[in-house]
């Protein structure tokens, strides 16, 4: 007869104990993550609105077309600044195990 090994019980506490502080941070983590994009969602939703908007009141009064570039400027903002930036640092930030 062939002898199994030892199974010890404190290998298999310490593995889950260790797999459950892996997946608290990584909850963590997803959480932050989801927050950043559902605001990256609504400043994406806005920006486009900002854009169609004055091509629909054009349709009615044309003399808007003076404004379309300041519309723009404000939408380059929120591009940029509200959309872009925070997708980066999402990005950068490396994965903690």
């Amino acid at each position: 007869m062939e002898r199994k090994p030892h199974k010890s019980t404190w290998k298999t506490r310490k593995r889950k104990e260790s797999t459950s502080s892996i997946r608290e941070k990584e909850s963590l983590i997803d959480i932050e993550a989801r927050e950043k994009l559902n605001k990256v969602k609504t400043y994406a939703m806005l920006s486009a609105i900002i854009l169609i908007v004055p091509t629909i009141i054009y349709l009615i009064y044309p003399p808007i077309v003076l404004f379309v570039p300041f519309i723009n400027l404000a939408v380059v903002f929120i591009v940029a600044f509200l959309i872009y930036f925070p997708v980066s640092d999402l990005l950068k930030k490396p994965q903690e195990k």
